[in-house]
């Protein structure tokens, strides 16, 4: 099944895993914070997701709004896990001051980090059996 891109995201069905590569280097308006938020409910409602990947690879900044597009990827049924991948170190650092992605001071999180798409998609197919 194939979605409409926007200018915002890109997607991508891997069976049960979709990936989400966003679009933006800046998160941090409320406008677009919604706009990435519906685009990406609109993929994930709309496909068998089990396992969310959000590749955030070309983010540079996420503003304290910006989280709240991520933490409805946790509230849509059916969706297990998310996964943010390819974090530069400032944005890593925010998620992990919100105790958003596991780090040493927190083992429980609503995400999973890892370093590239590719590793979280093995992941996701090693944490399925």
């Amino acid at each position: 099944m194939s979605f409409q891109n926007t200018s915002c995201i890109e997607h991508s069905v891997h069976g049960v895993n979709v990936v989400i590569t966003i679009l933006e280097e800046r998160i941090r308006d409320p406008e677009k914070v919604t706009e990435i938020k519906d685009a990406m409910t609109e993929v994930v409602s709309n496909s068998v997701c089990k396992n969310l990947i959000i590749d955030m690879d070309r983010v540079q900044f996420i503003g304290s709004v910006g989280f709240l597009a991520f933490l409805a990827m946790r509230r849509i049924p059916g969706v297990q896990n998310v996964v943010l991948c390819s974090l530069n170190e400032h944005v890593k650092e925010l998620f992990v001051i919100c105790r958003l992605i596991p780090s040493k001071n927190a083992s429980s999180a609503p995400f999973h980090d890892s370093a590239s798409v590719q590793s979280a998609l093995e992941w996701c197919g090693a944490s399925a059996g």
